[in-house]
């Protein structure tokens, strides 16, 4: 049995190394939505089971919830975007403002 615990041992440490190898680290980017936050992530999380819920009962009143839910979660990332624009508009100034035109496109 104890010669069965070592074999697995080893097995898990060799499949951690090739993974480690093998597998992609996720990468960071300079371009981060600089509109994301902490309370759109937990909005998020709150969306994925309202939607998991009325998936698994589909039942009229957990569908309702979960238009809710979503509008809810679109709406604050439109309010977020838009204020986070808002603020780089008023950080660039009149000198950089074609800069910022070009972001739109």
């Amino acid at each position: 049995m104890e010669e069965l615990q070592k074999h697995a041992e080893n097995l898990q440490i060799l499949i951690q190394k090739a993974a480690e190898k093998t597998i992609p680290k996720r990468k960071t980017s300079n371009r981060l939505k600089s509109w994301w936050n902490d309370h759109i992530s937990e909005q998020r999380k709150i969306l994925s089971r309202e939607k998991n819920r009325w998936k698994k009962s589909r039942i009229k009143k957990n569908h309702k919830q979960y238009q809710q839910t979503r509008n809810y979660y679109f709406n604050e990332i439109k309010i977020i975007k838009s204020n986070c624009w808002n603020q780089f508009l008023e950080k660039t100034g009149e000198k950089n403002i074609f800069k910022a035109f070009t972001y739109t496109k």
